[in-house]
């Protein structure tokens, strides 16, 4: 591997353009988490205002307990990002790099068999 300044330019571009590429992707499936999920609760918060009024309170206790399930799957969500974006990031910065052949043994420095 040489160390040039052609290669540390090269790879600091393929870098950036992957963490880019990372941001805008997580981006995109935040928008679509979140419209979904807002579709959803507005659903359910509306549903209590269109039941009868012996109903009433079954559906508002049913609308919040669907706020709180809601809740719970947001958090869900937050909790893998960062799982997620290594993810993401790895593989685009696969795609800027191109396929890459796999080193020998003599190169990855493993003591080679007598």
């Amino acid at each position: 591997m040489t160390s040039d300044y052609a290669s540390m330019w090269r790879t600091a571009a393929q870098v950036q353009g992957a963490m880019i590429g990372t941001w805008l992707d997580l981006a995109a499936r935040g928008l679509r988490l979140a419209t979904a999920e807002a579709q959803v609760l507005a659903e359910v918060a509306a549903r209590p205002c269109r039941v009868a009024a012996e109903q009433r309170q079954t559906a508002v206790e049913d609308a919040v307990w669907a706020f709180y399930a809601g809740h719970a799957q947001l958090l869900r969500a937050l909790s893998g990002a960062p799982g997620l974006a290594a993810m993401i990031f790895l593989n685009q910065l696969d795609l800027r790099r191109g396929p890459r052949a796999a080193p020998d043994a003599d190169d990855a420095g493993m003591p080679q068999p007598d």
